[in-house]
């Protein structure tokens, strides 16, 4: 990038400027507001709250405040602050294939809980139990979707968790 600066300032910026408009529409069109709407209302207002800061300051400041509302959204919900990058594991005692998931599963914890995931298949865990998980948000169910297909680990419980939309992605917390 900083090679190709003497390039970039070759490009008028009424282009430059006609580019960055032509995405931003492609990144905000009527279909993702929608889309964002049946995920969940909570999905809608970060994508809303992103965008407006993005436009009044700039795109730092718009990612900086749709994860501040992410954490603040997710304190309403039970989540709290010391549970945000921990993991909250067990292996079932009545069943050593099976791993409890006992604590909220938020985006912030992903990377942590891959690692106890892949630990647990490696030492032959062939479930992951999340009938008394308190929360999991649509960050982390996405993740989930994607490692289940990866890691072929059976997920159980989600069922019983009450999703906050049709959407099978929305978040779920137990009621």
């Amino acid at each position: 990038m900083v090679i190709l600066i003497p390039v970039i300032e070759w490009i008028p910026n009424a282009a430059l400027a006609a580019l960055l408009i032509f995405a931003g529409f492609r990144l905000t069109s009527p279909k993702q507001y929608f889309h964002r709407y049946q995920i969940g209302k909570e999905q809608l207002a970060l994508f809303l709250v992103t965008i407006v800061v993005t436009l009044a300051s700039d795109l730092l400041m718009g990612v900086l405040a749709g994860i501040i509302l992410k954490f603040v959204l997710h304190l309403f919900q039970g989540v709290k602050p010391a549970q945000f990058f921990q993991t909250h594991v067990q292996v079932a005692p009545n069943n050593k294939q099976n791993l409890l998931i006992l604590g909220p599963c938020v985006f912030s914890s992903i990377l942590f809980y891959q690692r106890v995931f892949n630990q647990a298949k490696t030492a032959g865990i062939g479930q992951l139990d999340f009938s008394l998980c308190p929360f999991i948000d649509h960050s982390f169910m996405s993740f989930l979707q994607q490692y289940q297909a990866e890691s072929g680990l059976e997920l159980k419980g989600l069922t019983e968790l009450k999703p906050f939309s049709k959407h099978p992605l929305a978040a779920r917390r137990l009621d």
